[in-house]
């Protein structure tokens, strides 16, 4: 609230008194069994916080901006793949998944033989591989398999090229049930 005071030239007071004028009838008027008087003064209290708020802050859109900022430029690298690179994206390419992947509209079916459509029926994704085991920890496909594990296919081999680091968990983050 001092941050608020200061750039409001003191028009809210104080943290006391900011709470005491407009938290509190804002807090008020936003429970489910609020009166009509709670509901009016919620909203008086609001406009009159939105009105000081946009005499303080400077909001600059994108549109504003365009004439004053320099253009945007992207730089492109392409960079070859290290040795340990190309050998685990290989690896990641032969692995259940992505072999579901790149197979589940080739015809005959890869599986089965079949000319017709049928991954949905025989080509489900082996629960062997690594993103199926951790898009489905219970072990079972989904109707969608195995187009369900496509950008999440993208996204891990996007990690391969940046830097091997970038597969390495999270040693903050809980394993989810089933996840080895």
């Amino acid at each position: 609230c001092a941050l608020l005071d200061f750039v409001s030239k003191s028009h809210v007071g104080d943290k006391k008194d900011f709470k005491q004028y407009y938290e509190k009838a804002l807090k008020a008027g936003m429970k489910m069994d609020a009166s009509q008087h709670e509901l009016r003064q919620r909203i008086l209290r609001q406009a009159d916080l939105r009105r000081l708020i946009d005499e303080w802050m400077l909001q600059r859109t994108k549109e504003v901006l365009s004439g004053e900022m320099p253009k945007k430029t992207d730089n492109i690298v392409f960079c070859k793949l290290a040795d340990a690179q190309r050998e685990v994206y290989a690896r990641v390419l032969d692995s259940p998944d992505y072999v579901a992947l790149r197979n589940m509209h080739k015809r005959p079916c890869y599986m089965c033989g079949n000319e017709d459509e049928c991954y949905s029926k025989c080509c489900k994704l082996d629960m062997d591989g690594v993103l199926a085991r951790h898009h489905h920890p219970d072990g079972e496909a989904c109707k969608w398999c195995p187009s369900c594990i496509g950008m999440p296919a993208m996204s891990f081999l996007l990690k391969v090229c940046n830097h091997l680091e970038m597969l390495k968990p999270d040693p903050d983050e809980p394993m989810k049930p089933g996840q080895r």
